[in-house]
């Protein structure tokens, strides 16, 4: 006999605090001990559970399986009976549970949550205000979005999927015009696996060769989570304006995402599907080397130099703090927070000088190298950072003192502003000047010379502390 079941109600209309009396009639099912149910919010952006509700299940003569539950907890608005489970303990185990679906194994059955003197609706008339606001809620989520601002008329309409790496979630979370959902696979290691064999096999007797794990998608989901952000209309002039429009939304999810799920995770793929004409494109997104392209003694790789900062690393947690932080600095992938980032490499090492004793704000020839009230409003970790590069001889005393002033200024217009383009709204006007000089020096280049700057700048400093363990 086939299975089927019918979810009913006692009523489609609840005062807060009523019980709810729920009769689930099951044909075709074997007779379980527990019955679960499942009730969500609905008629709301991104549904939600609000109860789950599980006891001891016995059916009575007619087949029918009574349940009930308060609503003293539920905020007004609409509900629905989401999901059925019946299960059994056999053995002192829990057998296998069979689950039913609204909408897809029995209707979908509703019911709303009314403040007093509401006129109670009929079933059919609660079904038809959820359907309006399901449907009003899918016609909001699918408005456009616009890349390039007005768009022009060659612009385009797209869908976008951007592809998250190492990030989790448990169930779909709808924003402004998009939405985050869980893949079912993650992200195998097959590639890693590849690598791994190719090495052993070709510069090692060991004769091992180890089987990729791409037909494990269970445990490619936990290793390595995979999650979507979909955009159902992009308006863009280009498919890479889409593109990079959609990632840069994504990414500031990602960001949120990390305050709540403790993993913020990192986009590695993005396919823009054309509404009509062009093919599909897949943009990969690959995490690339930017470290030195030399190699060889030419490039410094240099055994005994590894050694002396492997044994320092080692045994100084100092020295490992600094190289972590430099690492996290050099992973950074927005260039702006780079500047926050290598500033604070520099100024953590720079604390161990402790505070200035004596006059040392001169220059080569012995002359101040700023006067008497600028030098009253630099702060404690300027002045720390240049005594830390005068102290390593980084550069004249005059550029160590310049660079330290248009460093900081970026780093303090990030840290408070999250941009150095808006530099203009901090306080102090010394550090704006400072900053505005950094920037105009940047435009002046054509690239980031100021971020080069600061980050050769810690190269010298961590190279210089970690070999001598000062």
């Amino acid at each position: 006999m086939e299975q089927g079941l019918r979810v009913l109600l006692d009523r489609a209309t609840y005062l807060k605090g009523q019980e709810a009396k729920v009769a689930v009639e099951a044909e075709g099912v074997e007779d379980f001990e527990h019955l679960q149910i499942e009730v969500f919010h609905v008629g709301v952006d991104n549904p939600s559970s609000q109860l789950g509700l599980g006891k001891a299940a016995s059916t009575s003569q007619d087949g029918v399986y009574r349940t009930g539950f308060s609503t003293t907890s539920f905020p007004f608005g609409f509900y629905e009976i989401k999901l059925v489970r019946f299960h059994t303990v056999k053995g002192g185990s829990e057998g296998p549970p069979v689950d039913f679906l609204a909408g897809t194994d029995f209707e979908r059955t509703f019911f709303e949550i009314v403040p007093p003197f509401a006129l109670p609706k009929s079933k059919e008339a609660v079904a038809i205000s959820v359907g309006t606001l399901e449907n009003s809620i899918e016609t909001a989520f699918l408005r456009p979005r616009y890349a390039n601002g007005l768009p022009r008329e060659a612009a385009k309409q797209f869908a976008v999927f951007v592809f998250v790496r190492n990030l989790m979630i448990g169930r779909r979370y709808r924003l402004d015009r998009f939405e985050l959902v869980p893949s079912p696979v993650g992200v195998s290691n097959e590639n890693e696996t590849s690598s791994v064999n190719a090495f052993l096999e070709q510069l090692t007797s060991t004769g091992l060769s180890f089987a990729n794990a791409s037909n494990e998608p269970t445990q490619s989901q936990t290793d390595n989570p995979v999650c979507v952000a979909y955009f159902p209309t992009v308006i863009a002039n280009s498919q890479e304006d889409a593109r990079a429009y959609c990632a840069s939304l994504t990414d500031t999810a990602l960001l949120s995402l990390g305050l709540m799920r403790g993993s913020s995770g990192r986009i590695f793929a993005t396919v823009v599907v054309p509404q009509a004409g062009d093919d599909a494109t897949l943009f990969s997104t690959h995490s690339s080397y930017g470290g030195n392209l030399l190699t060889g003694g030419l490039a410094g790789e240099k055994p005994e130099v590894l050694q002396q900062y492997q044994e320092q690393i080692e045994t100084d947690p100092k020295a490992r703090l600094w190289a972590d932080l430099y690492r996290a600095a050099q992973s950074e992938e927005d260039p702006e927070f780079k500047y926050f980032k290598y500033w604070q490499v520099l100024e953590v090492v720079a604390e161990d000088l402790g505070d200035s004793e004596g006059d040392e704000y001169i220059d080569e020839e012995g002359d101040p190298i700023a006067d008497a009230r600028e030098l009253k409003e630099t702060g404690s970790s300027v002045k720390r950072v240049f005594r830390l590069l005068r102290l390593l001889r980084y550069g004249s005393a005059k550029a160590a003192w310049e660079n330290a002033n248009k460093w900081f200024a970026l780093r303090t217009a990030v840290g408070h502003k999250g941009v150095t383009s808006q530099f203009g709204h901090l306080q102090r006007e010394t550090v704006r000047d400072w900053a505005s000089k950094a920037l105009v020096e940047n435009a002046d280049a054509g690239f980031p010379k100021v971020l080069n700057e600061l980050k050769g700048a810690t190269e010298h400093v961590l190279r210089c502390k970690v070999s001598t363990g000062d």
